[in-house]
């Protein structure tokens, strides 16, 4: 859409269960010219009516001055049947081009996933004097937000018989088949054309939040693949624009993100901070001389008894008050000689590290903890990117997947919501994440509220910052990332 990469969320046949239902609205000049035919006109409807798709509903009305509804959208077919058979006709003028702008107009108001056509029975369109003129209604049927396939189903009248042209215009503009009435000996032939061309027809569907809802016009693109290659689908499109509440839902939920990526960068400077000031109080425990010095029981040195470090290192705490074997270890042979003391500092500092969980190396390059979090072992230098970005299978170095400055990627386990996925990894979510390219960084969005992304032994949430060597865990699967 435009620039926009969107995903097809759903697509199928026009009719099938669950999707798009066909909805049917039946035009019948019923003027004194057209009952000549009415025998015909009936066989078709009943016949058009008995051919209906799944849950297709019909609006069966006739028309003069304005439409005359005989019933309503509805799938009883039956009462259609029965209205069909009971159409009456009268002398009487007729508004063809009012009628037909109106209801166009209604239809492409209508916010329901139908698939809306019309099908029209006439001698002509007509020329009002103070109506719809022609060329207003051929511009109506020009805009693809308003434009619906009509077919028209012609009866010769003499006086208006090289009208019938301007009728069969209405059909040819929207690339739907037309037909003269009296060219047909079996007039359901007719009806089972119509049937089968809509048939045919394939819909695709996808979603637009409100970010993308800007009331623009824009164009729409749809590429096809299957057996005969690449087929690209082309129109204009207006985009409605998102209601009120929305665009205040979406500033909401900008500020928000913004205000936890704030939270996030405080969050890691603190811990920074802190693993800094650790470091640099582990390397001021070397005793002297001075405090190698036994100090009595209840005794307190100068050094002990100041309370200007707010800091106490854990490994200091564990040996003064032993609460575990290790530590009732220290705690012995420091009394015995400053040189074990110094050793076991060392030793107990790596038991502090690693206890408490399993870890083990696993076969793409992370140290993973029975937590299922990684840590990264290896990070390539720092580098711009200039392209874009590849993401390579872990598991397999054949498989990569480049994405380019200005474009996103949706991730997952469907193929038919994502732009990258992975069908075979039944632990991943169907959109598991998306990943956004620009000139100055690549962002990865956590779409899989639950359970979350993994990117270098974080769990993310919500979104965050991919680096150059930044590994990826959507499921069961790991994606290096390479900048370009």
């Amino acid at each position: 859409m435009g620039t926009e990469e969107i995903a097809v969320s759903e697509k199928g046949l026009l009719g099938d269960e669950g999707g798009y239902a066909p909805k049917t609205l039946i035009l019948v000049d019923n003027s004194a010219s057209m009952s000549r035919n009415r025998s015909k006109i009936k066989d078709i409807l009943v016949r058009l009516i008995w051919n209906h798709q799944n849950v297709e509903s019909f609006c069966l009305a006739t028309f003069d001055t304005e439409k005359r509804v005989l019933v309503d959208y509805t799938d009883n077919y039956d009462a259609l049947r029965l209205a069909a058979e009971d159409i009456t006709y009268k002398d009487q003028t007729t508004y063809l081009r009012n009628v037909l702008y109106n209801e166009i107009k209604n239809l492409s108001l209508d916010k329901k996933n139908n698939y809306n056509r019309i099908i029209i029975f006439s001698d002509a369109t007509d020329d009002s004097i103070l109506g719809i003129t022609y060329d207003e209604l051929t511009d109506l049927l020009s805009n693809d937000s308003t434009s619906c396939p009509i077919y028209t189903i012609g009866c010769t009248y003499r006086p208006k018989e090289s009208d019938l042209d301007k009728l069969f215009a209405l059909s040819r503009r929207t690339g739907s088949p037309y037909f003269m009435m009296d060219n047909y000996e079996n007039a359901t032939e007719i009806a089972d054309v119509i049937d089968n061309d809509g048939k045919a027809i394939r819909y695709f569907s996808f979603d637009l939040d409100a970010e993308h809802r800007d009331g623009s016009d824009k164009a729409i693109s749809l590429m096809l693949n299957d057996a005969n290659g690449e087929h690209l689908l082309t129109h204009m499109s207006h985009i409605q624009l998102a209601s009120a509440d929305e665009l205040k839902k979406l500033e909401k939920e900008r500020k928000e993100k913004k205000a936890r990526k704030k939270a996030r960068r405080e969050a890691e400077k603190n811990k920074a901070e802190s693993e800094a000031a650790g470091e640099a109080s582990m390397d001021n425990v070397v005793p002297d001389a001075a405090e190698a010095e036994e100090v009595p029981d209840g005794g307190e040195t100068e050094e002990a008894s100041d309370e200007s470090s707010s800091y106490t290192d854990p490994l200091i705490a564990e040996v003064a008050n032993p609460t575990t074997v290790p530590g009732y270890i220290m705690y012995y042979l420091s009394q015995n000689g400053l040189w074990i003391t110094l050793f076991l500092l060392v030793s107990l500092a790596a038991y502090v590290r690693f206890a408490g969980a399993e870890r083990k190396r696993n076969r793409y390059g992370f140290v993973e903890d029975d937590t299922g979090a990684q840590e990264l072992i290896e990070v390539d230098e720092k580098k711009g990117i200039t392209k874009g970005i590849t993401l390579t299978n872990v598991s397999d170095a054949g498989v990569k997947f480049f994405i380019g400055i200005g474009q996103e990627r949706v991730l997952g386990r469907l193929r038919s919501r994502c732009d990258i996925a992975f069908p075979e990894d039944r632990s991943m979510s169907a959109r598991q994440a998306l990943i956004h390219v620009s000139s100055d960084k690549a962002e990865l969005e956590n779409l899989d509220t639950q359970r979350g992304s993994v990117v270098d032994g974080q769990r993310i949430v919500d979104s965050i910052l991919l680096k150059n060597g930044s590994h990826i865990r959507l499921g069961n699967t790991y994606l290096r990332v390479s900048y370009e």
